[in-house]
């Protein structure tokens, strides 16, 4: 195995985030019609439907806010992470815990220096990208990239 430095850039889905934030709404009206069946006092059904309601659009704009913070997303074997704004300005980001990279999918938990987080959700194809294939390489074989251990 090479020890080379390399890196590779993907680009966001527009489809798969607007996906993934209609998939937020559903979970958030879900979340309150099962709060509406609870069998407890009807205000406290309304209390918590309305606490829920709450908490997921500040998930959701969290989500939406980040994703407008992100063109392109640039990663090398030793494990940094780079974004690309609106403006073409590079600027580096952590990877936080959960993230993961299956074959054709990939989830990757992101945060920013101001601390603002967010989640990407990513496709592709290895057998047809250069850069798909290079991040699950880097995802699987070097010890310590993106700040993790060895991934099998």
């Amino acid at each position: 195995m090479s020890s080379a430095v390399f890196s590779i850039e993907l680009k966001p889905s527009k489809y798969l985030r607007r996906l993934l934030l209609c998939c937020g709404v559903a979970a958030t009206v879900a979340g309150v019609m099962l709060i509406l069946t609870v069998a407890i006092n009807g205000w406290w059904r309304v209390l918590l439907a309305v606490l829920w309601t709450w908490h997921c659009g500040l998930e959701l704009n969290r989500q939406r806010r980040g994703a407008a913070r992100v063109q392109r997303i640039r990663l090398d074997s030793s494990g940094a992470i780079c974004v690309q704004d609106g403006d073409g300005d590079w600027h580096n980001l952590e990877l936080s815990a959960g993230s993961v990279v299956f074959t054709g999918v990939a989830w990757l938990r992101l945060r920013f220096p101001d601390g603002c987080h967010y989640g990407e959700l990513l496709s592709g194809d290895p057998r047809t990208s250069r850069n798909w294939h290079g991040l699950q390489l880097v995802w699987r074989q070097y010890r310590n990239a993106f700040g993790g251990q060895e991934r099998s």
